[in-house]
C-alpha cells in the first residue's frame, strides 16, 4: 500500500472505545515479511519511529537479539553465526 493510500488509523482499545490516530503508522507482521502503512508521515518521521523502536528494544533487553537479527538481515551473519 503506498502511504497516500491510507485516510486513517483507528485504535480499538480493550475496553472497546476507540482512539481515531491523526499521525502514525502501523507495522504489520505477516510472518517473515513486515508491512508498513504510514498516515501524514513526514521523511524524517520513519527515521524518528526507528529511533523510538531501537530504544524500546534496548529498554526491553533485547539488544544481543537485535544484533543477531540485524546482522543475519543485513547479509553480515556467517553460516556458523545462524545455528
Amino acid at each position: 500500500m503506498e502511504p497516500g493510500d491510507v485516510t486513517g488509523i483507528t485504535l480499538k482499545m480493550e475496553d472497546g472505545t476507540l482512539k481515531e490516530v491523526n499521525k502514525g503508522l502501523v507495522l504489520q507482521m505477516i510472518g517473515d515479511d513486515m508491512h508498513v502503512d504510514l498516515l501524514h508521515f513526514a521523511p524524517l518521521d520513519i527515521i524518528r519511529a526507528g529511533v523510538g523502536i531501537i530504544s524500546t528494544i534496548q529498554q526491553m533487553g533485547l539488544q544481543v537479539e537485535f544484533e543477531k537479527l540485524f546482522a543475519y538481515y543485513a547479509g553480515l551473519a556467517t553460516d556458523q553465526e545462524e545455528e
